[in-house]
């Protein structure tokens, strides 16, 4: 009966929590929101005034994986069934 009382009270803190109970946005909104954005990584605006570069080895296991990316030919029709099974260790 405890377990049950504990689940109830959890289920009304959920449903009355922001996340539970916020609109959904217009589409219009969510366009508007990716505009946005991407304004605001085009313009550089919100940028750090720091350097940031990237670390030699990083730098180099990207372009060797860039590098490796050319091994394998560009199949004319992609099934899905590669991936799944390269995900799944099959």
């Amino acid at each position: 009966m405890r377990i049950l009382s504990v689940i109830a009270g959890l289920g009304l803190a959920l449903s009355s929590s922001p996340v539970f109970t916020q609109h959904h946005n217009a589409p219009s909104e969510i366009g508007e929101q990716t505009r946005s954005w991407l304004a605001l990584q085009r313009d550089g605006q919100a940028a750090s005034a720091q350097p940031q570069p990237m670390a030699g080895p990083v730098a180099a296991r990207i372009y060797e994986r860039y590098q490796e990316s050319f091994r394998y030919p560009i199949p004319e029709y992609y099934s899905g069934n590669d991936a799944d099974a390269s995900v799944l260790g099959d």
